[in-house]
């Protein structure tokens, strides 16, 4: 009826509906549905929202800034606590210890070979023995027993590291979680080179305190030269400092 049928077929179909109210009745339905057919696929056939292409290209670039931060700060993040592991008394550096399980390590040290101790033949003895070791806050050296002869010198460095060189090639070195404890042989010299910034120091012989400093104070019963090398005497009687 809606201008599918040609005219003298839709005025014969007009005259029929008028007088027959069934037929009637079921072209009013159908035109009803048809109403509700099209009201729904109105509902669907949209244009797409529109998006600017400006909008588009400031998420993406938003997004591949973020990636970079999050991927420049992880490797900060490993940088930065690599290298805190490495340090040397690192609390992190423990920490990574106990986790993989691996012993607590002594202070890093090295070996003096005889004529290394950065003096000439002429100041000092022939060096035959000796150690390196960085310096904490504080140090304490022992030596182990007094030789029957010999001389200990003491001299302050802006250096960073203990430095214990001696004469005798017997002597023995052993890193200790204060300093070092050194076992002399019998006789023999030895140089003891300290950082200036280091406080407190403390150097035994035998047990017995003969040289100290704290709190920038020195107390000793020995001698300072010219060039402010302290010098002790090995004894086998060996005191304590007053």
């Amino acid at each position: 009826m809606d201008e599918e049928l040609s005219t003298s077929v839709r005025e014969d179909v007009a005259r029929h509906l008028s007088d027959c109210a069934g037929c009637a009745g079921r072209l009013e339905e159908l035109r009803g549905s048809s109403v509700s057919i099209t009201r729904a696929l109105a509902t669907l056939d949209h244009d797409a929202p529109h998006v600017p292409v400006d909008a588009v290209r400031s998420i993406s670039r938003a997004r591949g800034r973020r990636r970079r931060s999050l991927a420049a700060a992880a490797v900060l993040l490993v940088v930065a606590s690599s290298a805190a592991a490495a340090l040397p008394g690192s609390p992190l550096r423990r920490i990574v210890q106990r986790w993989l399980g691996e012993p607590a390590r002594a202070p890093a040290s090295s070996t003096i070979k005889p004529d290394q101790a950065g003096s000439t033949k002429a100041e000092r003895p022939r060096t035959a023995s000796g150690i390196a070791f960085a310096a904490g806050e504080s140090v304490t050296v022992d030596f182990a027993a007094s030789p029957v002869t010999g001389e200990l010198r003491i001299r302050f460095a802006d250096g960073a590291d203990v430095i214990a060189t001696g004469s005798s090639a017997r002597t023995r070195y052993a890193l200790t979680g204060r300093g070092v404890t050194v076992t002399p042989g019998d006789s023999g010299s030895f140089d003891l080179e300290i950082p200036r910034r280091t406080d407190p120091v403390r150097v035994r012989i035998a047990g017995h305190v003969v040289f100290a400093k704290v709190n920038g104070r020195v107390t000793t019963e020995g001698t300072r030269d010219s060039s402010g090398t302290l010098h002790l005497r090995f004894s086998s009687h060996q005191r304590d400092l007053p």
